[in-house]
């Protein structure tokens, strides 16, 4: 199976190339293709198919496959595909994506688990009904190929509620010199 190249992140970059959502998710890509037993480039190519190589990502959902929710709830927003207005999937980070990412695989559509080439697993997610668009397989196989072999070796940056209004706490100045007045 391959791996990718680490190479370093500037999460302050704004871009959807392939290249720099490789750098950003590959990580997270291996994680998911190492337990799916594919090649990590499939998994990145299918995500950034699914999302215009991070460009369409819900934003706060972190779901890099545009999962659907077909229980109701998640977070609304249309379709670029159809057009349709449906629910997606929300996770608080990408690692919890990926959970739940690789045991939607497992569960519904196993052929695709230790698919040897990018059109074998998009036959398996197809045929299994997780894409409409008829030339999802061939998008795909393109997608995997646009995949550059590096990931980020960078800082990962986690979530933090922030609130620029909130008043901040007083300075601690115990043991510190103090001005006279």
């Amino acid at each position: 199976m391959a791996t990718l190249e680490p190479v370093e992140f500037n999460p302050f970059k704004k871009s959807t190339a392939p290249d720099d959502f490789t750098a950003r998710y590959g990580a997270v890509a291996e994680k998911a293709a190492k337990a799916l037993g594919v090649d990590p480039k499939v998994v990145l190519g299918q995500w950034g198919l699914e999302t215009g190589w991070g460009k369409s990502v819900i934003p706060g959902t972190n779901n890099l496959g545009n999962i659907k929710d077909f229980a109701g709830g998640g977070v609304a927003a249309t379709d670029n595909m159809t057009g349709s207005r449906d629910k997606y999937r929300a996770y608080e980070s990408p690692d919890q994506f990926v959970d739940d990412y690789v045991s939607l695989i497992q569960r519904k559509y196993p052929n695709a688990v230790n698919a040897k080439t990018p059109e074998e697993f998009a036959k398996a997610l197809k045929s299994g009904g997780y894409a409409e668009d008829p030339g999802y397989v061939a998008k795909i196989k393109t997608a995997a190929k646009m995949t550059p072999d590096r990931a980020t070796t960078g800082p990962t940056l986690e979530p933090v509620d922030f609130d620029p209004f909130a008043q901040a706490a007083p300075a601690a100045t115990e043991g510190m010199p103090q001005k006279e007045p």
